[in-house]
């Protein structure tokens, strides 16, 4: 069995959203007789004559599902901690100011 995916484009105009236009279906198909039969039928569901163009992709090596946050966990552990500094710098700042203006305190 292979795995496939497939990528529809399709005429006319666009409103301008995400992905306008544009159709992914992934699928799995024990032949290629079988994967042009299931083609054939997605490009028939979404209508022949609106399909202009037709891309198909067998994925050889499928990676998994990716976890976002740890993906992007480093990224937001460096904008906590700048986050953290600015905030403790600005602190730092009106210490000084507070021990400038008050220098019995």
């Amino acid at each position: 069995m292979a795995d496939f995916v497939l990528h529809l484009f399709q005429d006319g105009g666009c409103d301008y959203t995400i992905g306008c236009g544009h159709v992914i279906k992934e699928f799995s198909a024990f032949s290629e007789n079988e994967m042009k039969e299931k083609v054939k039928g997605i490009i028939t569901d979404y209508g022949r004559e609106s399909i202009h163009e037709v891309k198909i992709y067998e994925i050889t090596n499928n990676k998994g599902n990716l976890d976002i946050d740890a993906l992007f966990a480093e990224d937001d552990e460096k904008k906590r901690n700048e986050a953290i500094k600015q905030e403790e710098d600005k602190e730092r700042e009106l210490l000084k100011k507070l021990k400038e203006k008050y220098p019995d305190a």
